[in-house]
């Protein structure tokens, strides 16, 4: 079993026209940003010195922020910034497989990839959507081991 203990921020960014027939009709660009605490426990299965994990991935939001901007036919520019933790839940879970390879000693390279299995956003607010968390991480990791000693 591997449990780790990861900070995420994550950006998304949309892009709208109102009609898309028109080119110079309002146009909206939306920007949000997600501050998670991540939870991956995993399970862990070794050959030599390539080792695959499968488990799940908990999400934990901690802050959000929203930026949009609206231009519509004069060119005009109206901005709205907001801090809407409400709109999304509080709380989401993954799927997660990785493959890691150790490289040197205790140093890995790792690849993961997540798969959300909650929607992140609260629908209870009239607002339906169902955006998930999709993540592939590339990244290097110090394992550390602790033995448990059998007293004689």
């Amino acid at each position: 079993m591997q449990l780790d203990v990861l900070y995420n921020q994550i950006r998304s960014e949309k892009y709208f026209l109102k009609d898309k027939n028109k080119p110079n009709s309002y146009r909206i660009n939306q920007s949000n940003k997600l501050t998670y605490l991540s939870l991956p426990l995993s399970m862990q299965f070794k050959y030599k010195k390539l080792q695959l994990n499968i488990g799940s991935q908990t999400y934990l939001l901690m802050a959000n922020s929203y930026e949009s901007a609206v231009l519509d036919q004069t060119q005009n520019i109206a901005e709205k910034k907001a801090n809407v933790k409400t709109v999304y839940t509080n709380l989401n879970t993954s799927l997660l497989a990785g493959i890691s390879y150790n490289i040197f000693y205790k140093i890995h390279i790792e690849d993961r990839y997540t798969y959300g299995l909650t929607s992140l956003v609260n629908n209870t607010f009239g607002y339906f959507s169902d955006e998930r968390t999709n993540q592939f991480l590339v990244g290097f990791y110090y394992k550390i081991e602790f033995n448990n000693k059998k007293s004689e």
